[in-house]
């Protein structure tokens, strides 16, 4: 299977203490190849803050957003 190059879109700014291999592997393993992957929010200095335990997976598309557990979701606005 081919090499699948996805984006990884990070919004965490706070410094976390878990690796970023079990994540990255993990995902590597959803998609059966290999995964390369880059940095797109500069405010992060490593994909090792930005990673922890509880990160949640949302896969879309090209696109892979990596989250926190305990990242709020951003409220709804309301159109008038």
């Amino acid at each position: 299977m081919d090499n699948i190059k996805i984006k990884v879109s990070v919004e965490v700014t706070q410094q976390t203490s878990s690796t970023e291999s079990r994540c990255i592997s993990k995902l590597a393993a959803e998609f059966g190849g290999s995964l390369s992957y880059e940095i797109i929010e500069s405010h992060v200095r490593s994909m090792t803050e930005a990673l922890q335990e509880g990160c949640l997976l949302q896969l879309r598309r090209d696109e892979v957003l990596l989250k926190t557990a305990d990242t709020p979701e951003p409220e709804p606005v309301a159109t008038p």
